[in-house]
């Protein structure tokens, strides 16, 4: 039974020169650990200053790397530690090409899921920067982007394995015409089921950003929804869809900033943040907007980080307004450790 030991939170500012960034953490257990986080970045003419790459670096550090250093960034971070009942293991692939295949230590599939972070040599957002990955074997993670993208990411992956986990691999092709569609999933318990959802695109020379940024909730029990801003682009998006067994936790919602919107905050069910983490339905954070700027690559790129206020209200942030946009988000309260005591006798 997956049994959390402690959340750890924090924020990383990346100033204008900073490629790097680390932060120190409490020491904990990398093999029983998993990193989530988002980011909100700035105007910038170019899509690499705002893609953000995290590690854990080793039991004590975590990184944050990015490609070009050129403005201010911040991401909020989540590492979720538990005392048992979890295996991660975590990799890194340098200069991904359409398809590889890296080699994992045996897992069972139908507990295992995927995650992913990267950091970006393109200048625009578009399918070079856009990858799907997935537990394709019990010893195999697969990951691809557009076979017409040079090598530019720089990729940091995670395997995990929950003991008490239930999780389905759901496989959507979405066409070019499509803003919105759907998947029938097995039906699961709403409340103790939470997702993680990649895609990839189709080749492309167009850096027509909100074609490109998708966002996926789970609906009711037994229906994913797709949503984006702008069709033209076509894909193909995998989504776990993870079902927790035992005291878990999961609300989710969407938050819908107007054009003018930097900062909102949604209300949730009272948590406990030592237990807590939150994810966004999305790439780290880059969210369902109307922006499409050329090679401006303004507000979809700066993206949406999100934290929490107090234990009953969520911080949605973005750096930079002008444009609408549509956060879809997790919060994960995990099981406390239950102890076991034998009686006493006299």
């Amino acid at each position: 039974m997956a049994a959390i030991k402690l959340v750890q939170s924090g924020t990383i500012s990346f100033l204008a020169a900073d490629s790097t960034k680390t932060a120190t953490i409490t020491a904990i257990v990398t093999s029983k650990s998993i990193l989530f986080f988002t980011l909100s970045g700035n105007t910038s003419s170019e899509s690499r200053d705002n893609i953000v790459r995290g590690e854990i670096t080793n039991s004590t550090t975590l990184s944050f790397i990015r490609n070009y250093a050129r403005n201010t960034v911040q991401v909020e971070w989540f590492l979720v530690e538990f005392i048992s009942g979890v295996s991660s293991q975590q990799g890194y692939q340098a200069s991904l090409g359409a398809t590889v295949n890296v080699t994992i230590t045996s897992v069972n599939t139908s507990k295992s899921w995927s995650c992913l972070s990267q950091d970006d040599d393109s200048f625009g957002f578009n399918d070079a920067g856009i990858i799907s990955h997935y537990i394709s074997s019990a010893t195999n993670l697969r990951m691809q982007h557009s076979s017409a993208c040079p090598p530019l990411c720089n990729v940091t992956w995670q395997v995990i394995e929950l003991e008490n986990a239930s999780v389905q691999q759901v496989s959507k092709a979405l066409g070019a015409g499509d803003t919105s569609a759907t998947s029938t999933i097995t039906s699961v318990t709403t409340g103790k089921t939470f997702l993680r959802f990649s895609y990839r695109a189709d080749s492309s020379t167009s850096s027509n950003e909100p074609r490109y940024c998708w966002i996926c909730d789970l609906t009711n029990s037994t229906t994913i929804t797709y949503s984006r801003d702008t069709s033209n682009q076509a894909y193909d998006a995998i989504t776990y869809v993870i079902s927790i067994a035992g005291a878990v936790s999961v609300q989710r919602g969407k938050k819908s900033f107007a054009i003018g919107d930097t900062s909102l905050t949604g209300t949730i069910t009272a948590v406990a943040l030592a237990r807590t983490h939150v994810h966004s339905l999305n790439f780290e954070g880059i969210v369902l907007n109307s922006n499409d700027d050329g090679d401006s690559y303004y507000a979809d790129i700066a993206g949406i980080k999100i934290k929490f206020n107090s234990t009953t209200q969520l911080s949605f942030i973005r750096n930079t307004s002008g444009y609408t946009a549509t956060a879809s988000w997790e919060a994960v309260e995990w099981p406390m450790r239950v102890f076991d005591f034998a009686p006493f006798f006299m």
